[in-house]
Order: structure tokens, then C-alpha cells, then sequence
């Protein structure tokens, strides 16, 4: 065969490939072809929709369930310069945890310290039981400072009840009979669903229900102690040391 021959055939060979490459359907061409011949990419066979949105993330149920006591400033604490800065339950989150060394539930910023609260599930008015060291006990709220009779009221002789935590073996106490005590155990408000709001009700001995508010309180300085209470106004406990209002919140586990 000749040089001329084998030349030609060549040609012919290439010259059908081509004829073949560009017969095929746009749709059937890959990114790099279409490239070449001026289109643009393929459509995709699942469009991007800018509007759609995930499944939400839904909160747990809340039935008889193991829960932790969240705590975090009711609002930003001030500025202070970087070498100061020092974290505590005043100004950032925290964990209620049991202060074996003073008998009273407290709060730390090492999740690893949180205590468990065991709830029988949603409702109002509820008796919550703490594990400690083996033994379970309710978590109860007592008269700290203000009327010692039951009174978280402005006009209340004495000054308006103030209240710490601390386990107790109150665990059928009736609301009746905490009205007249200074000490009560079923004061606890759990929501349906956590993460969510906790709150307790104090009961007045007249027969009405406080809804207070949650501080961390120092009263033992100058040996920090950032002891978990609820009262009407910070200015109540009458406190040496620091007192921040908190928003606590319910949740089924602890970060980390």
C-alpha cells in the first residue's frame, strides 16, 4: 500500500469518528463536549431549591425522663478588660450542681458536676428527686432571707421570701401543706418538651403562687460561693457578694 493510500484511509477513519462524536444528542454528551461546541453545562437531574427546608429538629417528649438544670445570664454581663475576665456562673453558662460542703445546690461552669433530676414526666407543681451518693432525695426550695413565713410578696412582713435549694425527704408533701412551710417540695414546672423553661411556684401562705425569678448569689465572700436561689428582685437577698439574674433551662443531656 502506498503512503498516499494509508494517508487517505486515515482520514476517512478520523473523519467518521468525528461524523460520530458530533451525531450524538446534546443530552448525551458529557461537560467537557458540550464545552467544546459553545453549550453550557448539563442540567442537573435534581434542581437546588433555595426555598426548601430540612426536617426540623424536634424536642424530646418529656415522660419519665433522667434531666440537667442549665443555667445562663438573663442578659449580657458588662465588659471587662481581657486579663480579668475570669469565667463564672455571673457570666457565662453553668450546670446546677450539688455543693456537698454546704448542703445546697449550687452552679459550676464543668458540665462534669451537673446533677441529675429525675421527673415522672410534664406538669406543674411536681416534686423533683436528685440522686446523691446513692440515696435519692427531693430537691426542695427553703426560706433564705425575707419573711419566714411563706410571703414572696413585695408588701410581705419582714421583706419578701427569698429562697435556696437543698435535698430533702420531703417527697409527699401536698401544696397545702407547703403554703405554712419553710421549706417546699412540690414547687417544680416541667415543660412538655426540653430543652425548655424551668420554673418552679412558690407558695404563699395566703394561698397565692409566686413565679420568681432565678439569680446566682455570693454570700459567703470572701470565699466564692455561687449558690442557686430564686426570689423576686436580686436586691432581696440582701447578699455581700454578686447576685445575677439566670434563665435555667430543662435539657436531656449535658455538652461534651
Amino acid at each position: 500500500m502506498s503512503c498516499r493510500s494509508a494517508l487517505l484511509i486515515s482520514c476517512l477513519f478520523f473523519l467518521s469518528f468525528f461524523q460520530a462524536v458530533t451525531a450524538l444528542p446534546a443530552s448525551e454528551l458529557t461537560n467537557a463536549e458540550r464545552f467544546k461546541r459553545g453549550l453550557g453545562p448539563k442540567v442537573p437531574s435534581r434542581r437546588f431549591n433555595a426555598t426548601a427546608t430540612g426536617q426540623p429538629l424536634s424536642k424530646r417528649s418529656v415522660g419519665p425522663s433522667k434531666l440537667y438544670l442549665q443555667a445562663s445570664p438573663a442578659s449580657a454581663p458588662p465588659k471587662r478588660s481581657l486579663d480579668r475576665r475570669e469565667a463564672t456562673p455571673h457570666n457565662t453558662e453553668s450546670f446546677v450542681y450539688y455543693d456537698d460542703s454546704n448542703g445546697v445546690f449550687a452552679l459550676t461552669i464543668n458540665p462534669g458536676l451537673a446533677v441529675s433530676f429525675k421527673v415522672q414526666g410534664s406538669g406543674s407543681n411536681q416534686v423533683i428527686l436528685t440522686p446523691i451518693d446513692g440515696t435519692t432525695f427531693a430537691n426542695e426550695c427553703f426560706i433564705y432571707s425575707g419573711s419566714q413565713t411563706p410571703a414572696m410578696e413585695i408588701d410581705a412582713e419582714g421583706g419578701p421570701s427569698t429562697c435556696g435549694f437543698t435535698p430533702g425527704t420531703d417527697y409527699d408533701q401536698t401544696v397545702a401543706e407547703s403554703q405554712n412551710d419553710q421549706i417546699q417540695a412540690p414547687i417544680w414546672n416541667v415543660p412538655e418538651n426540653v430543652p425548655g423553661p424551668a420554673s418552679i411556684n412558690f407558695h404563699n401562705h395566703d394561698g397565692t403562687t409566686t413565679n420568681p425569678s432565678w439569680f446566682v448569689y455570693d454570700t459567703y465572700e470572701p470565699d466564692r460561693f455561687d449558690q442557686l436561689g430564686a426570689a423576686l428582685k436580686a436586691s432581696h437577698f440582701g447578699a455581700n457578694g454578686a447576685v445575677t439574674e439566670l434563665t435555667l433551662t430543662w435539657v436531656n443531656q449535658l455538652p461534651g
